[in-house]
């Protein structure tokens, strides 16, 4: 069956409004309180730019094509429609310490539960004050009127989840590379990351999944390796950098085993023997030269 493109009706190409996106989401990954509120305006400000008018179809495609969630995107994009201002919204929200529970209350301050003038500001006023229990008592009781939902859901960072989820579908588009993709198809990608670029992404996997604190050193130059390496390399960097509380999520989310599995794929990489032999205790065809 053809794949029918959407037509996102977007003022620029979708290709390079990720590019654009990409250092506001990184920036928002390592930010908290007030700061990450400031940054999703920005994002919706650049979403608006680009001639956004329906959001959810933009955010599903940059979700499959970049590690950038929906969600983020998603609220971002409400954000900045109900503040036109930045500064109102530093304002309105000048008090915040506590993001994740700003995310908890996103329901009831944009979209379809939006609370009513008097009583959205009197939970704006809740956020924004250091009575953290009461807050979430509040949005507990709101969840349970409004939505029927009677618990906080746990706290899984947005970025950890992207993270993760961005992992398993560079592991996905790997396994089709070594274990069904043709020979020159192989080389190809072998070719623009190198012998040692392969190796530093194997030894960079091992090292974390093996809870590692003495990380491989990076080679120079990367400007030819493919999205997904680079990505790697990004999200596990941000691994190393991340607090002790934080890195067991990742863990949880990312999986030891896939990252000594990812090490084991990289490793064999580096040449047609080792992609054999790979092949082989996988179970899986030997390599052919594509026919043209």
């Amino acid at each position: 069956m053809q794949k029918v493109e959407i037509d996102l009706q977007l003022n620029l190409p979708l290709g390079e409004l990720i590019h654009r996106l990409g250092p506001l989401n990184n920036d928002w990954r390592s930010s908290s309180g007030l700061r990450r509120l400031e940054l999703m305006w920005e994002i919706g400000n650049l979403l608006v730019q680009a001639g956004v008018k329906n959001i959810h179809p933009v955010a599903w495609s940059i979700q499959k094509r970049s590690y950038i969630t929906r969600t983020l995107l998603s609220y971002s994009f409400l954000i900045r429609k109900r503040w036109k201002n930045r500064n109102d919204l530093s304002t309105a929200f000048s008090g915040i310490r506590d993001y994740s529970l700003v995310r908890e209350a996103f329901p009831f301050l944009l979209g379809k539960y939006q609370l009513k003038d008097q009583e959205r500001e009197g939970l704006i006023k809740l956020l924004n004050s250091e009575n953290r229990e009461k807050t979430r008592q509040e949005i507990a009781r709101l969840k349970k009127e409004k939505i029927g939902i009677t618990k906080m859901r746990a706290k899984i960072e947005p970025d950890i989840d992207a993270s993760g989820r961005r992992i398993h579908e560079i592991e996905k588009r790997l396994h089709r590379i070594l274990f069904k993709g043709a020979i020159d198809e192989i080389r190809d990608a072998k070719n623009r990351i190198g012998e040692g670029g392969l190796l530093y992404l194997a030894q960079l996997c091992m090292a974390i999944g093996r809870c590692s604190e003495k990380l491989p050193q990076k080679p120079t130059n990367t400007e030819t390796w493919p999205d997904f390496a680079r990505e790697v390399d990004d999200i596990l960097r941000a691994f190393v950098t991340a607090s002790k509380e934080k890195k067991a999520k990742y863990y949880k989310v990312i999986g030891q085993k896939r990252l000594l599995r990812l090490a084991d794929w990289f490793n064999s990489w580096r040449t047609e023997s080792g992609v054999v032999a790979l092949r082989s205790r996988a179970g899986a065809n030997i390599m052919v030269d594509r026919q043209d």
